[in-house]
Parts: structure tokens; C-alpha cells; sequence
């Protein structure tokens, strides 16, 4: 079978790839278990009004893919969100919680939240580079973790 051009890990369990597109949505549930949830190269997504639970794994955005999260939630538990390249991801009336991981958004990414709340315990939430719009929105850290902006962001 052909494999995708980008660097893929052992623990990637859902890969959107290529240009594919995915839309999950009306009270769906997506639920991953000690893996990765991945979106890379063109690859484009729309999750909304559902929940998302990653336990034991990352979600990572990489080369240039585009995800949005409308009426979500969004759970992870010893995970990292991570989004990097030239990625585009935005948070509409959505709750992210991230317990025991990090927020990273770096390189060229588009990060927007709106109407949303991002909260972080026992991690770090960290902007680099890129553009992040947030508006109306909060971002908690908690417990020995750190809110970061570096750079012009």
C-alpha cells in the first residue's frame, strides 16, 4: 500500500491525509485510546457538535491542513495539541481541556479562537510564530505549567 509522504509515527492511529477532507459532526463521538489523532499535508476538516476524547495520545496538525471545531468538545488526557507548519485550526464554541500535556502553536500556523475556552492542567500552553486571534475566548493554565507568547504573535 502507498504511504503518505509525510513523516508518520508509530503511535499515529487516525491520519487524514493527502487532500482529503472529514466532517464529523451531530453529536458524534470520537474516541482514541493510547494514540495520535493526525491532519497533514492539504488535508481540511470540520468537527462539529462533537466530542472528541483522546486518552494517552497527541493531536497534531502539520504541513498546511485546515481544522475547525464548531459547538465541540474536546478532551485529552496526557496529550499534547500541537499544531505547527503552515496550519490553519480554529476553535469555534468549543471547550478544549488538556490534562497532563501541552498547547503548542508554532511555525506559521493560524490559530482562532472564538466564543471558546482552552484549558490546561499540568501543562503549558505555548505561542510561537504564526497568527493566533483570540476573541472573546479563555485561556487557563493550571497547576505547575506556563502561559507563553514568543515572538510576533
Amino acid at each position: 500500500a502507498a504511504r503518505l509522504p509525510s513523516l508518520i509515527e508509530d503511535d499515529d492511529l487516525m491520519i487524514f491525509g493527502g487532500s482529503s477532507f472529514v466532517r464529523i459532526f451531530d453529536e458524534s463521538e470520537l474516541n482514541i485510546l493510547r494514540g495520535n489523532l493526525v491532519f497533514v499535508e492539504f488535508a481540511t476538516g470540520l468537527i462539529e457538535d462533537t466530542s472528541v476524547t483522546i486518552s494517552g495520545g497527541n493531536m497534531a496538525y502539520k504541513g498546511n491542513s485546515a481544522v475547525q471545531f464548531q459547538s465541540a468538545v474536546v478532551s485529552l488526557a496526557e496529550g499534547t495539541v500541537h499544531a505547527m507548519d503552515s496550519t490553519s485550526i480554529s476553535f469555534s464554541s468549543t471547550t478544549v481541556d488538556v490534562t497532563g500535556g501541552n498547547l503548542i502553536v508554532e511555525d506559521e500556523t493560524n490559530f482562532d479562537l472564538s466564543g471558546s475556552s482552552i484549558s490546561v492542567s499540568e501543562g503549558s500552553a505555548s505561542f510561537s510564530g504564526g497568527v493566533s486571534n483570540i476573541d472573546t475566548s479563555q485561556v487557563s493554565v493550571f497547576g505547575s505549567g506556563s502561559l507563553q507568547f514568543i515572538g510576533d504573535v
